[in-house]
């Protein structure tokens, strides 16, 4: 199973930088995402 053909590596690419900039910023925001 690969999972750049499914679209899920931007999907965490996305995850990812979103989580490095809400660090950043210091925010106290919680995202939640579900991935099934």
């Amino acid at each position: 199973y690969e999972f750049s053909n499914k679209g899920a590596d931007v999907f965490l690419e996305a995850l990812a930088r979103l989580n490095y900039l809400l660090r950043v910023n210091g925010s106290e925001q919680t995202v939640v995402a579900f991935f099934i």
